[in-house]
């Protein structure tokens, strides 16, 4: 059975207009499915593409139109630039930002409540950041809103 052949027994078309891999998914990948051939192990968005549209240039990736890590349908897939890959997961927010980040020390109430308490003019940043148990960086970018720039001012 050739390498085509093989691929699409493992795929699913979708009412959604997705069509998703139902073959092996690979823990570490975030979601993504692999197809494995010859010794050749890629993610199997990337073997759809090249069965589609052929090689993807030295340096690309492999990118989804739909977000859908499962999907293998080429009309849904395009070449892109990690650079690209990284703008596009920032403009779908799903970066791990504010509380969703591994390492978050503040929350969004922390949040409203250092900025409100720096407004009244009683705390300085360094004070503020030995009650909220940080550095004083994370305090200043909270108060100049270059860090946590979603999260709305507490209501008085």
């Amino acid at each position: 059975m050739s390498a085509f052949e093989r691929f699409w027994l493992f795929v699913e078309k979708r009412k959604s207009g997705c069509w998703e891999w139902d073959g092996y998914i690979e823990k570490s990948s975030v979601g993504y499915a692999r197809f494995k051939f010859k010794g050749r192990r890629l993610g199997a968005h990337h073997w759809s593409y090249e069965f589609a549209y052929g090689p993807v240039p030295k340096g690309f990736w492999v990118l989804h139109h739909c977000d859908n890590p499962k999907c293998v349908r080429p009309s849904h897939l395009y070449v892109g630039t990690r650079d690209d890959n990284a703008k596009d997961a920032v403009r779908r927010n799903r970066t791990a930002r504010g509380e969703r980040h591994g390492m978050a020390k503040l929350t969004r109430d922390n949040v409203q409540e250092i900025r409100k308490l720096y407004r009244t003019g009683r705390y300085t940043q360094r004070k503020l950041a030995e009650m909220f148990g940080v550095t004083q960086c994370p305090i200043t970018r909270v108060l100049n809103h270059t860090g946590w720039r979603n999260i709305e001012e507490a209501t008085q």
